[in-house]
């Protein structure tokens, strides 16, 4: 007994430990980069839009395929008539007569009707298969709106964690123009630098803490964007995010070739040369035969002038032939616009793939020049770094002003500021680079998975 209420303390504390995880989640604690994507397509108003209409697309298939079905009707018709004709005949020795009418006061007529098509020429199968194509373009923009929307989480993602490290920087800065004013402070006292390398570093500080208020002020707003993105408020979010520097590599060959087969705009316009073939067979078919069988049962009273409230039935088959003789050249202006059509498809086409060309070279060009720039920014920040910890040294054993060390302070942050935007300008050349081919597969976890 002992052991299995333990069982289920376990299982309680278990069960407690996944609620705190799913809160902490949900308040936005933490966030990683595949935390932020599940977040953003869950609660993306255009991306359920698009679900939606998968679902219209479906219903638009089955409405198109029904016209292969029989139709069937049910006609009931009521008529109250005001006078009816009628007669009397004599009718044996006695002198009777009977009374004969035509029809009844109370008319009702039921009809069953049942149609189906036998031969269209190919009109039902065509739009059908502009139905379907229809199908395969909505879950294209699905896909479009999905990518958008990595990119957009992506690129705003990065930028909160770009001003998070900006932060870092300038808490670094306020830091050192502290520790530069205690110095002087304290040089000043002793008398040994005069009040105008006192006033310089409290200077130093006012504007290294001007900095980082600014940086912190736009960090609130990088992440009221975000937030926008993940249904959540901006005080909620929280990153950890991996911001470093990570060399690609690259084959220019392999990544057009890559882009020109998958990209989504490309895929479009395929799906549009499937639709015009539609259209055309659809337009080819305006102007040839139609073949219907149908059949009928019917009940009507008011029938019989011997009872004409008596109901009666029958039924009838038949086969419709309808020949178009004339539209006035409707189809073939519709046949030769259609064809048109197909032309201006194919010009779109070859512009686009142009476009994908240019897009994909200049990315690659704009990733390998800051790659280019990186090693050196690195090397400039190692070296602003030493020039400073000199500059200190110096100033502590009289060696140096106080200027000289604020020169090296802000070399060094300007280092480090140029270093880390170099940073950032890589990653956002990396997704110019994923958006262009439409693959994110740089970015873990990928954002397909």
């Amino acid at each position: 007994m002992l052991i299995k209420q333990n069982h289920t303390f376990q299982i309680k504390i278990i069960l407690y430990l996944m609620m705190l995880s799913t809160i902490s989640l949900l308040a936005g604690e933490n966030l990683q980069l595949g935390d932020c994507l599940k977040l953003a397509y869950q609660n993306s108003h255009l991306l359920k839009a698009t679900a939606v209409d998968n679902l219209i697309a479906d219903e638009k298939v089955a409405t198109s395929k029904s016209q292969r079905l029989p139709s069937v009707n049910l006609t009931s018709l009521y008529t109250r008539i005001g006078k009816i004709t009628s007669f009397s005949i004599p009718m044996g020795p006695g002198g009777e007569s009977r009374t004969f009418q035509f029809g009844t006061p109370n008319r009702v007529n039921l009809d069953l009707k049942l149609q189906l098509p036998v031969l269209t020429w190919g009109r039902i199968n065509s739009t059908i298969g502009l139905a379907e194509s229809g199908r395969r373009m909505t879950t294209l923009q699905t896909k479009q709106e999905k990518i958008k929307l990595t990119d957009q989480v992506l690129r705003n993602f990065y930028l909160v964690a770009f001003q998070q490290e900006l932060i870092k920087l300038n808490k670094a800065s306020v830091n050192r123009a502290e520790s530069l004013l205690k110095i002087t402070q304290e040089r000043f006292s002793a008398g040994l630098v005069p009040r105008l390398e006192l006033l310089r570093a409290q200077v130093q500080l006012k504007n290294t803490q001007s900095q980082l208020q600014e940086s912190q002020d736009n960090l609130f707003k990088s992440k009221i964007m975000l937030g926008k993105l993940l249904g959540l408020d901006a005080e909620e979010i929280s990153l950890v995010a991996d911001f470093k520097y990570q060399r690609v590599n690259l084959n220019a060959d392999e990544i057009l070739n890559e882009a020109l087969a998958i990209r989504s705009e490309l895929m479009v316009f395929k799906i549009q040369e499937e639709l015009n073939e539609h259209q055309v067979r659809l337009a080819n078919s305006t102007n040839k035969p139609n073949l219907f069988v149908f059949s009928g049962y019917t009940i009507t009273n008011g029938f019989e002038p011997m009872d004409p409230n008596r109901f009666v039935d029958n039924w009838n088959a038949g086969v419709q032939l309808v020949v178009p003789l004339f539209d006035g050249f409707s189809t073939k202006h519709q046949v030769q616009e259609t064809k048109l059509q197909r032309q201006v498809i194919e010009l779109q086409t070859a512009e686009i793939r142009d476009l994908i060309q240019m897009q994909v070279r200049q990315a690659l060009v704009s990733l390998n020049q800051v790659a280019d720039k990186i090693d050196v920014l690195k090397a400039n920040v190692a070296l602003a770094l030493e020039a400073l910890q000199v500059a200190d040294t110096q100033y502590q054993e009289g060696l140096a002003s106080s200027l000289d060390v604020l020169n090296a302070q802000q070399a060094l942050s300007q280092s480090e500021l140029s270093y880390t935007q170099m940073i950032y300008n890589h990653i956002i050349a990396k997704l110019d680079l994923c958006r262009a081919r439409e693959n994110f597969s740089w970015f873990e976890p990928e954002p397909d998975k």
